[in-house]
């Protein structure tokens, strides 16, 4: 156990700080805590609920490129929720552009590019600006804000489904059982 904990703080660059308590480590700290934790279990598939959006802007710019380190070094799936479309399209290879209520896929974006990826690369910034006017639209509708579920790096032998990011958006509102 304490082997597997270790390799985990390691993952996570944490090592040294075992001995510390949740609320003695910065914002990012913590939140390299939480996926550490949510890896212990070993899951095919590692569901972030909007993980970066208390954190400063440098601080999320740094997650972000831990999370892929992270994902390169487990490989596992990830699907991560967030409002941020430019951190969608940094971090995902497929994005489900969902409408609030009811859960409904309104558009799935693939993203084909290599990483690293940078914001200045003019794709992203297209893929970013075809995000932004959808939402700008629904917005100008009434519609509440959409919801962006990226899956980040995506392995090959766990493929999710529309319907199945359909249940995991109505789950997170409490609008359906487990999954």
């Amino acid at each position: 156990m304490r082997e597997r904990v270790d390799h985990l703080l390691d993952l996570v660059q944490l090592t040294g700080f075992s001995h510390h308590y949740p609320v003695e480590l910065s914002g990012g700290m913590q939140q390299r805590l939480q996926i550490a934790r949510a890896l212990a279990v070993d899951p095919q598939l590692l569901l972030m609920d909007e993980p970066l959006g208390a954190l400063d802007a440098l601080t999320r710019r740094t997650m972000q490129r831990e999370v892929l380190r992270i994902w390169v070094e487990t490989r596992k799936t990830i699907l991560f929720v967030t409002h941020d479309i430019d951190e969608a399209v940094m971090l995902s290879d497929r994005i489900y552009a969902m409408a609030p209520r009811p859960s409904t896929v309104r558009e799935v974006v693939k993203i084909a590019l290599p990483r690293p990826r940078h914001r200045d690369d003019p794709e992203v910034a297209r893929l970013s600006r075809h995000l932004s006017r959808r939402e700008t639209r629904l917005c100008y509708k009434g519609a509440q804000r959409d919801c962006l579920m990226g899956i980040a790096a995506e392995t090959p032998d766990l493929e999710i489904s529309v319907a199945r990011v359909k249940s995991i958006a109505q789950c997170r509102r409490g609008l359906a059982g487990p999954l």
